[in-house]
């Protein structure tokens, strides 16, 4: 006969067998970083769905879900083994909860979106959605038919990032990924190059959205930045951004207002921002939000000047000449 207390340790080490074998039955997950920038989201819902081309926005089976944390970081989130890319990933922000760590307050784009190959996640960096992923993500959506295939999907994918890059990029670099470069300050920004092209893209970042408030602000349609935006993406299909959207006049925004893209972009102010930061003092917000973050990557070259980007005006034609980054094939050369 056992007593009481040989009972109590036999339950207790039933109990922990019983969890030893749940944990030995866990399925193997590949655990995603990054997060989604205009600026940094804190308390977004990230969701990233398998990729298929016969359901309403491409978006498939639910894979999984996850949060950004208060360092604008993805926490639970994780891919069930084996992979089976492309995916597609999705931050969702929430009025009371989600915040720009740019402005302290609801961001200005609650919904962005990017896609994940098997490169990427080959490479093990942070992934990031930006308003310049979203509308890239959007143009390949709208150039693609009904049930294409991933692989010839990932070719429009290509063919809009360059699309974005020569018209609503400022002057960035062509040869900037906006799908793999990094748009703030972390632990990968390890070289000069890296920190040109982080602060290049975030410029060109803030300078779109700040343009896209201002279409939005400027309309008396009733549709707020997401809307302007995926209108945009419509509109720049056709690789022009003149207010046609299939051979119709949009009826989201009023062509006349495109002339916004002709501005000084460095003057833009910054939606929402405190101080009335304007989009040329993207070096003082990237440095500052470091304390947030909690990055450990140098700064001394921003913050002497050592690296500066020079911002110019959008442009209302794309350039159709995509960069086949080698990113995009595996060593059989088979697009991924």
């Amino acid at each position: 006969m056992f007593n009481r207390p040989q009972l109590i340790y036999v339950a207790l080490l039933l109990l922990l067998l019983n969890a030893c074998s749940r944990d030995n039955n866990t399925p193997p997950t590949y655990t995603i970083n990054g997060g989604a920038t205009k600026g940094p989201l804190i308390n977004a819902l990230v969701t990233v769905y398998k990729f298929d081309s016969s359901q309403p926005g491409f978006k498939g089976e639910l894979i999984d879900s996850g949060t950004t944390d208060s360092r604008a970081v993805i926490v639970d989130l994780a891919l069930p083994l084996p992979l089976t890319p492309p995916y597609i990933m999705e931050f969702t922000s929430t009025p009371g909860t989600t915040i720009d760590m740019t402005t302290g307050v609801f961001p200005v784009m609650s919904h962005l979106s990017t896609v994940i190959t098997q490169a990427m996640l080959d490479g093990g960096n942070p992934l990031y959605a930006t308003p310049l992923t979203t509308l890239a993500v959007e143009i390949a959506k709208n150039n693609a038919s009904s049930n294409i295939k991933a692989a010839d999907f990932l070719l429009k994918i290509t063919s809009a990032a360059t699309q974005v890059i020569t018209t609503v990029g400022f002057g960035m670099p062509l040869n900037i990924d906006i799908f793999t470069t990094p748009p703030l300050l972390n632990d990968t920004v390890n070289t000069s190059s890296k920190r040109y092209e982080m602060l290049a893209y975030r410029t060109a970042i803030e300078a779109l959205t700040a343009v896209v408030f201002q279409m939005q602000q400027a309309t008396n349609t009733g549709f707020d930045s997401d809307a302007i935006l995926e209108e945009l993406a419509k509109d720049l299909s056709d690789g022009l951004v003149d207010g046609n959207v299939n051979d119709t006049f949009s009826q989201v925004y009023d062509s006349t207002i495109l002339n916004l893209f002709t501005q000084n972009p460095a003057t833009l102010m910054i939606p929402n921002a405190a101080n009335g930061e304007t989009v040329a003092q993207v070096i003082d917000i990237l440095i500052a939000e470091t304390l947030t973050t909690g990055s450990t990557a140098s700064i001394s070259e921003l913050s002497s000047g050592d690296i500066t980007f020079v911002i110019t005006p959008a442009n209302t034609t794309a350039v159709n000449n995509a960069v086949w980054d080698r990113f995009n094939w595996n060593e059989n050369n088979v697009w991924q």
